[in-house]
């Protein structure tokens, strides 16, 4: 009898740890970004550009730039930005302030499966600029709080702010 026990204990915890696995796969979420109000008020002399990447895993190390290189990006200086698999946030002098983009229209846009990081580089006014990485691997994320629909972008005049954090069980990286 007790060795009866011990098998159907032993096939009841495989089979939890089965089920408890995750197949690793970018998830589309909403994406909002936003200029913070001390930006949106520089934004009136100078336009801000936001680029929402795409990437692989494996070309996330090729993604890390200092201020100069993302200033060549936005400057035409990198062929990356012409064949990136990208969005584009741009927030003219004087403009808008929010670019919003549904589920449904991040899922039509990129391939769900493969693009497991989102790349956010930001072209700020006074030649600065900003990135953070946010991985999209479901994964990662808690998907288990139904709260969590979107990917809150705010673009400040020095840095770029990602939530929710707590969303995230791997943090997001500069």
């Amino acid at each position: 009898m007790t060795r009866r026990i011990t098998w159907l204990s032993l096939l009841l915890l495989a089979a939890a740890q089965i089920g408890c696995t995750c197949t690793p796969q970018a998830r589309a979420r909403a994406i909002n970004v936003r200029l913070a109000d001390t930006l949106a008020q520089q934004s009136a002399r100078s336009p801000v550009e936001v680029d929402l990447v795409f990437v692989l895993n494996s070309e996330v190390e090729d993604w890390r730039m200092d201020d100069n290189a993302i200033n060549r990006y936005f400057g035409g200086a990198d062929d990356r930005r012409n064949v990136a698999s990208k969005l584009t946030a741009l927030f003219p002098a004087g403009g808008q302030t929010t670019f919003e983009r549904t589920k449904m229209q991040v899922e039509d846009f990129v391939p769900p499966k493969s693009m497991m990081h989102l790349v956010i580089l930001a072209h700020l006014p006074q030649g600065r600029a900003d990135q953070k990485f946010v991985p999209m691997d479901k994964c990662l994320w808690e998907d288990r709080k139904p709260s969590i629909k979107s990917i809150d972008v705010t673009v400040g005049p020095e840095e770029i702010t990602v939530l929710p954090f707590d969303g995230i069980t791997k943090p997001i990286t500069d």
